[in-house]
């Protein structure tokens, strides 16, 4: 029974993986699982899924792969988890510093609250594919505004002016 033309693609999976477990090199059910993984926007599991076929082959894993990481970052950044996401990054520098690498490495930036690096990792997309500009350009603005925020002096207290604390009565101590 083809569980995946029945609409039944976790039953898919898990036929592919009882195969797998059953004969570790079927190319095949590697290579099902790799499309199946995906259309379920399991990531990093259809990146580790590219991975092994690769090796199964002797090839190194496709650029598909590198996207899969970077996709399974942006995840792990959404789910609240910059740990994984940087490992995840880490493992996708391996096919190189693409667009989607930098736009991913910079959500992560801005996420951990480092809008210079968010920035600087804007810029490099950017540079690496200008048609993504409507995309970047409103990450970049936000980092900006932010480091211009963090760079504005405070204001000045002038000599009429108390610290609020002062002027709310129940604040002063006896």
């Amino acid at each position: 029974l083809d569980f995946r033309a029945a609409g039944m693609p976790r039953r898919a999976v898990k036929a592919l993986e009882q195969v797998l477990a059953d004969d570790a090199g079927h190319e095949g059910a590697v290579r099902a699982l790799c499309g199946l993984y995906e259309e379920q926007g399991r990531f990093a599991e259809a990146a580790a899924a590219w991975a092994r076929l690769g090796r199964l082959r002797s090839e190194p894993p496709p650029r598909r792969h590198h996207h899969l990481l970077c996709a399974a970052a942006e995840q792990a950044i959404a789910a609240g988890d910059p740990d994984s996401a940087k490992q995840l990054l880490k493992d996708a520098k391996a096919g190189g510093e693409t667009a989607h690498f930098a736009a991913c490495a910079a959500e992560l930036a801005a996420a951990r609250g480092n809008p210079r690096g968010a920035r600087e990792r804007l810029c490099q997309a950017l540079v690496a594919a200008p048609a993504l500009a409507p995309y970047l350009v409103p990450g970049l603005v936000a980092a900006e505004r932010q480091l211009a925020a963090a760079a504005a002096p405070a204001p000045a207290l002038t000599a009429g002016d108390e610290p609020s604390a002062a002027k709310d009565p129940s604040a002063v101590r006896e």
